[in-house]
């Protein structure tokens, strides 16, 4: 079970680090006005928050989560959950 929930968080996971990449390839270019780049920048800006709080439940499972760490879905502590919880709110917050 925990691989499937895996294998499409890592795919979802994949794709925000591409359209990181294409927002900051647009970015870096000369060639936008200032209304465009500072939209780019806004999208670039939620794209990273996304990684940094999917990147929590990567941890959780490889055991290199910090105590203190509040999950994402239900802002709990981390170390509060089990396995199985940590499953549903992964599911929960990558609906969202």
């Amino acid at each position: 079970m925990y691989k499937i929930v895996s294998t499409n968080h890592d795919k979802k996971l994949s794709e925000l680090y591409d359209l990181k990449e294409m927002y900051e390839t647009r970015l870096k270019s000369d060639n936008i006005d200032k209304s465009l780049k500072i939209h780019y920048q806004i999208m670039l800006d939620s794209i990273n928050e996304k990684i940094e709080k999917r990147q929590i439940f990567r941890k959780y499972f490889t055991q290199r989560l910090e105590k203190s760490t509040v999950c994402p879905s239900c802002h709990k502590e981390m170390s509060s959950h089990d396995t199985a919880q940590v499953i549903q709110c992964m599911r929960n917050f990558i609906k969202s």
